[in-house]
């Protein structure tokens, strides 16, 4: 069984270098990745450099990447501290 990884990725440099370490994990040429997610070759190359994100799902899903790993914020930028103690007493 395939299992799906969740990688944070915050630059179009760091999609780049997941796309090129999991497709190298796999031990596969850009050919071998562009034929298993329906792309080019240099489509997969052209993504590697940071160019060419059109069909990057594509892409993160032949790799087991989880799409929502895609460029955002960091999760810790947008959860505050909660106290829910405090939340609990005020509505009990």
């Amino acid at each position: 069984m395939n299992t799906l990884k969740n990688r944070h990725m915050t630059t179009p440099e760091a999609v780049a270098h997941v796309v090129r370490e999991e497709r190298t994990a796999q031990g596969w040429t850009h050919t071998e990745l562009g034929r298993r997610a329906n792309v080019d070759e240099q489509f997969v190359a052209r993504l590697e450099h940071g160019h060419d994100r059109a069909a990057l799902a594509q892409v993160l899903a032949v790799l087991n990447v989880h799409a929502t790993a895609l460029p955002s914020t960091a999760p810790e930028d947008n959860i505050h501290a909660i106290d829910l103690d405090a939340i609990i007493d005020a509505h009990a």
